[in-house]
């Protein structure tokens, strides 16, 4: 048994018990509505018994009948009561039924001049039990009633002495009197049970929409659940694994589980124009798989626009753009869900049917959403691949440091050393001969400990200069140019920042700014030939804005990356990616015989 049939049949059985319990609280209210009923009747006998001067109230005597009678009704009356609140005394409200009955009939036999004034009294216990009863019940209650009245009519006019004949006004008005007790009981039985009839229909039918009502609430939860499910694999695939054909697969098995389909297709981008090509798919053509199609202008390129939303086609079959996948040229009704990252389109999933059955927009919603999931792990993908190639030119950009320092102790700093050490002994075989050369020589040592003193200083501050780490990026900029004016004299150079006081950079960005200025400045000295290199900082909110130009011979941008590649040496193209690495941008220009610019944006919010 399913969760439905469960469903339906515990709000069956509900229902059942409300309806129980209701027709007992309606039998109680009726019971207690008629009880005051029958107190009124004891009233109305006592009125009537004191209007016709039956005897007195009290004491009782049995010289006056009527009054014993009266008191006895009115016991039973006060039994009923008690019993309609007490189960166990129930019994005692059937007999008082019957006792409401013989006490009327009594009354007539006591007093038969007044039959007219008791008649009325009939009327509520036969009713009463015509709305309890069906129309044949009451119709013997009635006849009992009017047997009793027939015996009181003819007790009157025909046993009693001193009396006349009957006259044809006195048989009209028994006739009436007997067809109203045996037609008004009858005739409200008969309506108590048509309404009953109509108001039980109405009920079976509020029932049985009651009961479709929770019966499609559980086919929709039954159904929820079931897309809460497939999403939370599809999820797990994703965290458990990086490879994007398989969450793919996964997307569209757990879619297939859940909304009954022909085929499910993804395509992406090739790599050629305009083209997208068949990765993954259930219930292909065994010559489908890896087909490539062209995107032309409909509905596939319209899936392919920026933020195009999922949409839905009516003939798939018979679009051109297709026709080259053989399961979609027999489906007809399909929807095209495109495969986006922040309006980048990756390709698209095709859901088709061969039935010309449309998708419903819970099938849509799912759709999407496992779509989005496939998406997610083909994003993961491209970025881990992003990350790998960064790390690899981080890696090449740190051995070439590693070469170029290598390089510079040997040129310089281990050559001075070793000047040092010639210098050192020679000094010592001179202390001995010439006193003399020896001091000079000491003074040509003093100048070289000097200069290799220098050359670590420059060493270290081409590291990581200390200024950075205790005054910030613009102190170390200002310094390490004015050490570059030293040695570079013939060029003039100018430092401007502007909005940057007071401003907190982290220790990461502030060293690849400092990189990116110090890779740019020494590839101006080197190799631009320029008279002016002019360098600003400026900061616009949370923006700060590098520009880096000389007035060298300049180059052919595109020429020259085309060369670093080929020599495995990128050397100024590495501030592009050192701009990356902080969440920035970095423009390199050129023209030959103007100079160069280098343009670098990075958000000071990033980290």
């Amino acid at each position: 048994m399913d969760a439905t049939s469960t469903t339906q049949t515990a709000v069956s059985d509900s229902q059942s018990a409300v309806t129980r319990n209701l027709s007992s609280v309606q039998a109680q209210t009726g019971e207690k509505l008629y009880l005051g009923v029958r107190w009124c009747i004891l009233i109305a006998m006592i009125g009537i018994s004191q209007l016709i001067d039956l005897g007195p109230l009290w004491p009782l005597s049995m010289e006056h009948p009527s009054m014993l009678v009266l008191a006895g009704y009115a016991i039973i009356v006060l039994l009923s009561s008690i019993a309609v609140f007490i189960g166990p005394l129930s019994f005692l409200i059937q007999i008082a039924y019957i006792a409401d009955i013989v006490v009327i009939a009594l009354f007539g036999f006591l007093a038969p001049q007044s039959n007219a004034l008791f008649f009325p009294l009939y009327l509520p216990p036969l009713i009463s039990r015509a709305v309890r009863y069906e129309a044949m019940t009451s119709l013997l209650w009635s006849i009992a009633a009017a047997v009793l009245v027939g015996l009181n009519f003819a007790n009157w006019h025909f046993l009693t002495e001193g009396q006349a004949a009957p006259t044809t006004f006195d048989y009209v008005m028994l006739g009436l009197q007997l067809f109203i007790l045996l037609a008004l009981p009858w005739l409200t039985s008969n309506l108590v049970q048509q309404w009953s009839e109509t108001n039980r229909q109405r009920v079976h039918e509020i029932q049985q929409a009651a009961q479709q009502e929770v019966a499609h609430y559980a086919t929709l939860n039954q159904q929820h659940a079931e897309r809460v499910s497939a999403l939370y694999e599809v999820a797990d695939t994703l965290s458990s694994t990086m490879k994007w054909p398989k969450v793919f697969e996964s997307a569209l098995n757990e879619g297939h589980r859940l909304s009954n389909y022909t085929a499910g297709i993804v395509l992406l981008a090739s790599g050629g124009p305009g083209q997208l090509q068949l990765v993954s798919g259930t219930g292909l053509h065994p010559n489908d798989h890896g087909s490539t199609i062209k995107v032309g202008k409909g509905p596939i390129g319209q899936a392919m626009r920026p933020s195009a939303k999922t949409m839905t086609i009516d003939a798939i079959g018979q679009e051109e753009e297709v026709q080259p996948i053989s399961v979609l040229r027999a489906c007809q009704s399909a929807c095209i869900i495109p495969l986006q990252v922040t309006a980048q389109p990756y390709g698209v999933m095709i859901i088709a049917r061969e039935q010309a059955e449309p998708f419903i927009r819970e099938e849509l919603d799912m759709f999407t959403a496992l779509a989005n999931f496939a998406v997610a792990a083909l994003r993961n993908t491209q970025l881990l691949f992003d990350l790998k190639k960064d790390r690899d030119r981080l890696i090449e950009a740190e051995e070439r440091a590693r070469e170029q320092l290598a390089r510079d102790i040997h040129d310089e700093l281990a050559q001075t050393l070793a000047q040092i050490v010639m210098n050192i002994d020679f000094i010592k075989r001179a202390m001995v001969q010439d006193q003399e050369a020896a001091l000079k020589e000491l003074e040509t040592l003093a100048v070289q400990f000097k200069r290799a003193h220098g050359e670590v200083r420059a060493l270290l501050v081409a590291l990581r200069p200390i200024a950075l780490e205790t005054q910030g990026v613009q102190a170390a900029v200002e310094q390490y140019l004015e050490r570059l004016r030293a040695n570079e004299p013939d060029i003039r150079m100018s430092f401007e920042c502007i909005g940057l006081e007071q401003t907190e950079i982290d220790s990461k960005t502030e060293n690849m700014i400092f990189n990116i200025i110090q890779e740019s400045t020494n590839n101006a000295v080197k190799h631009s030939e320029a008279s002016l290199i002019s360098i600003t900082m400026i900061r616009a909110g949370q923006n700060l804005t590098i520009k880096i130009q000389d007035n060298g011979k300049g180059f052919d941008v595109d020429e020259q990356r085309q060369a670093a590649k080929k020599r495995g040496s990128y050397g100024l193209f590495n501030i592009e990616e050192r701009a990356k690495l902080v969440g920035g941008t970095a423009r390199l220009s050129s023209t030959v015989g103007k100079g160069t610019i280098i343009d670098v944006h990075i958000p000071l919010d990033v980290f």
